[in-house]
């Protein structure tokens, strides 16, 4: 995996990863929503809970997508023609109709074992998410090396150790944050907009590779 140290590999992916932690989506609205609602506390078992889903797709694209790597090439060709045509729909989603991100101090107190879960859940469920492990993962692995599945699990541990520091940085002044987003409301665009590239030029390497 130490290719994966290499600048050519190494930033592309993280500014990727970066891109796609700040793009206001289901797993940001939910753990911003419940910093706001039950404090820290709820923000960070939102929060660990997205982790956990993290780890659990990167699983997922460890043994699944290495196996169509390595034993279905045209299957793998396949979904990466299907991937890239949903990352040039998402990213006309987000230069289209802009971040759809509400954050509002109101719900009653949950659990935090339910946060846990439930931030689960929309981890999995999310496609930023799910696309980002089926179609932008992949093209930083390169099976010529070997070692396929431990490449996988090792972009996923570097994509955490990437979105972790800011998603607790984004906990600790949530306030801050949401007040600044509600004053200066064309960052958000600012942010679609750069989503909308990122998704678009990966579309086209997915095509074309």
């Amino acid at each position: 995996m130490i290719h994966i140290l290499d600048s050519i590999i190494f930033w592309p992916f993280v500014i990727g990863a970066i891109l796609l932690m700040i793009t206001p989506g289901p797993d940001m609205t939910f753990f911003l929503g419940k910093s706001l609602v039950q404090g820290r506390n709820g923000g960070f078992a939102a929060m660990f809970g997205a982790i956990t889903g993290v780890i659990l797709h990167s699983i997922a694209a460890a043994f699944g997508l290495s196996a169509l790597i390595l034993n279905a090439p045209t299957v793998f060709m396949g979904l990466k023609i299907v991937g890239a045509l949903y990352l040039l729909w998402l990213g006309y989603q987000a230069a289209r109709y802009g971040s759809s991100a509400r954050f509002e101090k109101t719900g009653a107190e949950e659990k935090l074992l339910s946060i846990y879960g439930a931030g689960i859940l929309i981890n999995l469920l999310n496609p930023k998410v799910i696309l980002f492990f089926l179609a932008y993962l992949p093209q930083f692995v390169r099976p010529e090396l070997g070692q396929v599945e431990g490449q996988f699990i090792g972009l996923g541990i570097l994509f955490l150790v990437t979105v972790v520091p800011i998603a607790v940085a984004m906990i600790l002044s949530t306030e801050q944050l949401i007040g600044y987003i509600e004053k200066k409301p064309h960052i958000l665009r600012y942010i679609d907009y750069s989503f909308a590239v990122l998704m678009a030029a990966f579309a086209i390497q997915l095509m074309l590779f």
